[in-house]
């Protein structure tokens, strides 16, 4: 992913465990879960606390960075055209090369032998 669509989910990421506290703080009543005298009510009230601090935030932030993943796959082949048309309206050749053949015509001579006999030798193999 991006760095630039990364800051992007990280902020939206930010956001959404920010929203999700306000509305948890806002919304819920810790006096009914730590009744006093009662050891089921404190343990299910600290279960419920460490849960909705601790794993809401972490799960909705999650669903964040996987919704954004999955968008950056399905968008991947356009991207990928929009990109090679901009290289080309600029002048760059997107032609695609062989690996092997990624040294320039002007390479001194002694060098491109020593590949070519790489190559030959690997060819014979």
């Amino acid at each position: 992913m991006s760095i630039w669509a990364q800051s992007i989910v990280k902020g939206i990421a930010g956001l959404s465990a920010i929203l999700t506290f306000s509305t948890f703080l806002t919304t819920v009543d810790f006096s009914e879960f730590f009744a006093e005298g009662e050891a089921f009510m404190m343990i299910f009230g600290v279960l419920i606390t460490v849960v909705m601090f601790g794993g809401i935030p972490f799960l909705t932030a999650f669903a964040y960075v996987l919704l954004a993943g999955e968008i950056m796959e399905l968008c991947s082949e356009g991207n990928i055209q929009k990109l090679y048309d901009i290289m080309e309206k600029n002048g760059y050749d997107t032609t695609p090369h062989n690996i092997t053949d990624i040294y320039p015509s002007g390479i001194p001579s002694s060098e491109k032998d020593k590949i070519d006999k790489l190559d030959q030798a690997k060819n014979n193999q």
